[in-house]
């Protein structure tokens, strides 16, 4: 696997469990 591809999904990643945490709180 590409570096970069791993390093996109762990952004993509890190950024939709920032947005479900940010839902959380309100």
């Amino acid at each position: 696997m590409h570096p970069i591809r791993c390093l996109s999904k762990c952004i993509q990643h890190y950024i939709s469990a920032c947005a479900l945490s940010l839902n959380a709180k309100g």
